[in-house]
């Protein structure tokens, strides 16, 4: 339901916007604790929605794909863009105006290092790439209080 919801307001918002939005989702099980992957998923879209709505008319495109293969959970967002995004001190600064703005990107930083997953980012000045893995056996090291 709460997927459903997240996945389906992002993608108004982008229609309005006129940014094309590719979906691909294998509903498995999802290897960390719920709340934890709503908050991820939605950083990941809102960033990824952002930065494409920048690109001229044409050109803005989101990408999501997720799904289990191989006892792992791999979540993927891509998005066009229309600059390279600062970098400081090897985290990401945001461009937004005002305090307050730049969490999100600590925020999925973060629920991928107290899962133990391996977090990914790549880009160029025409778009940028999020894929995360976790080993779906982080989940059950969770629920026993193995992983922090």
């Amino acid at each position: 339901g709460f997927l459903d919801y997240l996945i389906s307001t992002r993608k108004q918002k982008m229609d309005k916007e006129g940014t094309t939005f590719f979906f691909y989702g294998e509903f498995t099980e999802i290897p960390i604790a719920e709340e934890d992957f709503w908050t991820l998923l939605g950083n990941l879209l809102d960033n990824a929605q952002e930065a494409a709505a920048l690109c001229e008319p044409g050109r803005r495109w989101v990408r999501l794909e997720f799904g289990s293969i191989n006892d792992m959970f791999q979540l993927r967002v891509e998005n066009a863009s229309s600059r390279l995004p600062i970098v400081k001190n090897g985290r990401f600064s945001s461009t937004k105006p005002g305090f307050g703005h730049g969490w999100g990107t600590e925020n999925i930083r973060s629920i991928v290092e107290k899962y133990g997953g391996i977090l990914r980012q790549a880009y160029t000045e025409q778009d940028f790439q999020t894929e995360i893995v976790f080993v779906e056996e982080n989940k059950k090291r969770q629920q026993y209080g193995l992983v922090p």
